[in-house]
């Protein structure tokens, strides 16, 4: 499921899962986990690039799911938006005035209790979804994971009326 030709720039998180592949589609249930962020789901002015990369991860991450299904091989594979995390990045955005949502609230804690969820059987079947640690309500999942596959909640997709209409 690998194309040479792909340039994007979340290309280390491409190259990371090629070269992990062999070993995950020879598994019994394997996990691959993809760091995203809040850039991906809506615009970052001031910040394109970050927040095309952010995108393009998630976008990868739901077609490899696809994919994944598609040739029934047992490879879950979810993208996480750990929340704000204190870095260089995160000072630039506060210095360039954007609003940060709650960065002090967003413990690290969090974005590896959810990473230890996602890699953990309670989450088999749960793939192609972009989680948020501090916003989404994951540790429901389990009891909902037949309603969140057959559905596009976790997703980028654009919201589809009853009908089926955009």
């Amino acid at each position: 499921p690998f194309n040479p030709v792909l340039r994007l720039s979340g290309g280390g998180t491409y190259n990371a899962i090629k070269a992990a592949f062999p070993f995950l589609k020879n598994s019994q249930r394997a996990k691959s986990i993809n760091f995203s962020g809040g850039g991906a789901p809506g615009p970052r002015p001031m910040f394109s690039a970050y927040a095309a990369s952010k995108a393009a991860i998630v976008n990868l991450t739901e077609n490899l799911a696809r994919e994944f299904a598609e040739k029934k091989l047992t490879i879950d594979i979810n993208a996480v938006a750990p929340g704000a995390v204190n870095t260089r990045l995160l000072q630039e955005a506060i210095t360039a005035g954007e609003r940060i949502e709650n960065p002090e609230n967003s413990l690290p804690e969090k974005a590896a209790a959810l990473c230890l969820f996602l890699a953990s059987s309670a989450s088999d079947g749960l793939s192609g979804k972009l989680i948020s640690a501090i916003h989404d309500d994951w540790e429901t999942i389990p009891r909902r994971l037949k309603e969140i596959m057959a559905s596009d909640i976790y997703t980028m997709r654009r919201i589809k009326t009853e009908n089926g209409k955009y």
